[in-house]
């Protein structure tokens, strides 16, 4: 990214990218401690993953919602009272690290004195043929909140973590057929996930199995995969597909600037500072095994109660 110049640029204690759970906790504990900050979100709506997810929330502590949107509404509430700073639909052109200067796609420059990367995660794709052009049209994107398209039809489930068998077995109720297709001779999936839908009679759970493609015309009709060991190849029936196969970290922009681990994750200290001093990464792209809205919460109080107690030095920069 081209840094650009402009006269005007407001001066903040706090960046902050990315308006999810972490990025507007982080939010919150800035308004706490009374340092000026911003959120600045990409897209129109604040929550990040939160907008796609469908199912209950039951392991946050003092909540029980049924979905995302209810936690979400939670968060706005919380945001509104405190009188948090956040922009949406504000894209980042460039950060400067040297200047400490933050350039927006409008040509806004944000100054900071600490910088909180809260970017998240999205999805991995397969990126095989038919993957863009059947989504929508037999790729679902939610296995709960479409449940009701899959009534008595043939499901072919990608991926064999939490999310690909729980979702297996909620789509079981009222699928005709579920195939679970997974890469490994090994599911990662929880035993319990596991166990139970294995134990669906409607579930068929097959392994060492890599999608080659999906096929159809006007809607999807097929899955195609592929026997890693023997090379052979097979068709599934399926008017419907759900892709679980994990996860990537939205750090693509910073990796020439901090440290990355080999997966692309954030590296950070036990507060949340990466290698450069007063910037910090907290929630999921930065906790690749703690991917849960009560660690989201954590590192982003942690990061900012660091900030705090360095804003001096960082400020001298």
């Amino acid at each position: 990214m081209n840094e650009t110049q402009v006269d005007d640029v407001s001066t903040f204690d706090a960046v902050i990218i990315g308006a999810g759970p972490a990025g507007i906790s982080a939010a919150i504990w800035c308004a706490d401690f009374g340092l000026s900050h911003v959120v600045l979100e990409k897209d129109d709506e604040i929550g990040g993953q939160l907008n796609w997810t469908f199912n209950r929330i039951v392991n946050y502590p003092g909540l029980l919602m049924d979905n995302g949107a209810e936690m979400l509404t939670h968060l706005r509430s919380h945001s509104n009272a405190i009188a948090a700073n956040i922009r949406t639909s504000s894209s980042v052109a460039f950060v400067d690290l040297n200047k400490r200067i933050v350039g927006l796609n409008s040509g806004e420059q944000l100054r900071f004195g600490a910088l909180v990367i809260a970017t998240g995660v999205r999805r991995r794709t397969l990126e095989v043929p038919g993957e863009i052009e059947f989504a929508g049209r037999g790729i679902l994107s939610s296995g709960a909140r479409e449940i009701g398209r899959v009534a008595g039809k043939n499901v072919v489930v990608i991926g064999g973590g939490d999310a690909a068998l729980e979702n297996a077995s909620m789509m079981s109720k009222t699928a005709g057929h579920v195939t679970v297709l997974n890469r490994s001779r090994h599911f990662r999936a929880r035993s319990d996930f596991l166990d139970h839908a294995a134990r669906q009679a409607n579930v068929q759970l097959i392994e060492n199995m890599r999608v080659r493609r999906f096929i159809g015309d006007s809607s999807l009709t097929a899955v195609e995969a592929e026997d890693i060991e023997t090379g052979e190849r097979f068709q599934y029936a399926a008017e419907a597909s759900l892709i679980r196969i994990g996860v990537v970290p939205n750090s693509e922009e910073f990796a020439d600037l901090i440290t990355l681990d080999r997966d692309g994750y954030i590296a950070t200290d036990k507060n949340g500072m990466t290698n450069l001093e007063g910037i910090y990464a907290v929630g999921d792209v930065a906790h690749p095994d703690q991917m849960t809205l009560s660690n989201a919460a954590f590192s982003a109080s942690a990061a900012v109660r660091d900030m705090r107690a360095k804003q001096p030095n960082l400020w001298r920069r």
